[in-house]
């Protein structure tokens, strides 16, 4: 008990502190301000890092370590400029420090100087006497910035210039190469890339399964969904899956949304197993590859019992329904013409029923008689957006997206566009944009 007593004793904690600050060589006091200021930097603590490290710059003799740590430090908080200032520094205290002239570079390409990043490159190959070493040196740092992930168009120019000294780029760097040009937002390159080395390389090994990844990445970003799994097998990281399990099967179950309303069903079964092929437990995306299979049964029986109710109805607005509902079946069987007559009759009841006329319009745009649907869809959104007071986003986008179609295949991409713009809603906003990147197609 006496011994608890003095080990949690107030005076014994004091004592036994000050001892351990006496005799500890590699106490937090014994660090050099260069040292506590790197800390802090990797803390996060970034103003405070550059308090330290501008204290360090007037007292301690590693200039260049800490010039290079202070630009470091503004990098992180976006301030390219001041880090330029501060790598511009290092390189005069120390000419040969290369990682220097690299983050330079990208400080430089932040701004959008890429007369600089060239110049500066130009100043690394120059100084360094052989293509050994340049090579060495452009690779050292190219790794260095695959590892941190801080690629951009200036780390394109470090490749080029690898490639043009060494004749070919070693595997890690064509993957360093595919995650520049994603950085660069230059997608459509990174993702043939990408491809270009899975058809090559058949082995499966952890490069393989990251270039498999990125290529999944890029594809997304270009719109491209008929490539987002093609390689989806080759990716065996769980992280990775379960990114791509977030982001492609609900981009690929949008557009299998879309196009099934606007009866493009073979689309839209495509883009619908594409998400399930990725997440089998996706069942939205089954609801609709049912209701696919469903509207292939034969609907004879059903259309005959309609027309055997009608008989019976004494009701105009009974008539209209089930006018409504014979076009719909007949749309579903494929047999068009009956459905135009249907929706018709219809229409003569009920001149502006919304459902009647997208009904025609989908009869006429599957005959190919474009301009007649489009003059139909016309009067239905023109009617809906003069008279409707509170329109359903969701419908309107349905007619808008086929709006948009029926143009696109009269070549009229300006109207497209338009409709097009208007559909961009909820749901249909990633088939929206899929269509207006194919727009020119």
């Amino acid at each position: 008990m006496r011994l608890i007593y003095l080990f949690n004793s107030r005076t014994l904690r004091k004592g036994l502190w000050f001892l351990w600050i006496m005799i500890c060589p590699f106490s937090l006091f014994s660090q050099s301000l260069y040292q506590q200021g790197l800390a802090l930097a990797k803390k996060g603590a970034l103003p405070e890092a550059l308090s330290v490290l501008e204290k360090a710059a007037t007292s301690e003799a590693n200039q260049a370590d800490i010039f290079f740590a202070m630009g470091f430090c503004y990098e992180q908080l976006a301030k390219p400029h001041q880090a330029a200032q501060f790598y511009q520094k290092t390189l005069q205290v120390e000419p040969d420090y290369w990682s220097a002239y690299f983050k330079l570079m990208q400080a430089y390409q932040a701004e959008n100087k890429m007369p600089l990043v060239e110049k500066t490159l130009q100043e690394v190959l120059q100084r360094l006497p052989s293509d050994e070493e340049r090579i060495k040196i452009l690779g050292k740092n190219l790794v260095e910035q695959n590892e941190t992930e801080r690629l951009d168009a200036s780390s394109l120019l470090l490749l080029q210039k690898f490639e043009s000294l060494s004749g070919t780029l070693p595997p890690l760097f064509q993957l360093i190469e595919i995650k520049a040009y994603f950085a660069a937002h230059q997608y459509e390159k990174a993702q043939n890339k990408a491809e270009n080395i899975l058809n090559t390389i058949t082995t499966q090994n952890a490069l393989t399964e990251e270039v498999a990844y990125w290529h999944l990445k890029a594809a997304f970003q270009v719109g491209d969904i008929d490539k987002m799994s093609l390689f989806l097998n080759r990716i065996k990281r769980e992280e990775w899956l379960a990114e791509a399990k977030i982001l492609a099967p609900r981009y690929y179950y949008n557009l299998g949304y879309a196009y099934f309303f606007a009866h493009e069903f073979q689309k839209s079964e495509q883009y619908l197993r594409s998400a399930l092929a990725i997440d089998p437990e996706y069942s939205a995306a089954q609801v609709y590859l049912n209701q696919i299979a469903a509207r292939k049964a034969d609907k004879s029986r059903v259309i005959n019992l309609t027309r055997e109710k009608m008989i019976y109805q004494e009701h105009t607005q009974h008539d209209i329904s089930f006018y409504k509902d014979l076009a719909r079946l007949y749309v579903h069987q494929e047999l068009y013409n009956q459905a135009i007559l249907m929706a018709d009759s219809c229409l003569m009841l009920d001149k502006h029923q919304p459902e009647a006329l997208f009904l025609k319009g989908i009869a006429l745009y599957k005959t190919y008689k474009d301009a007649e649907a489009i003059k139909t869809w016309e009067v239905l959104v023109h009617f809906l957006e003069k008279h409707e007071k509170e329109l359903d986003p969701e419908k309107m986008a349905q007619y808008y997206f086929s709006l948009a179609l029926a143009y696109k295949r009269q070549k009229k991409l300006d109207l497209a566009q338009k409709n097009l713009q208007k559909a961009k809603i909820g749901v249909y906003q990633d088939a929206v944009l899929y269509e207006l990147n194919h727009l020119k197609e």
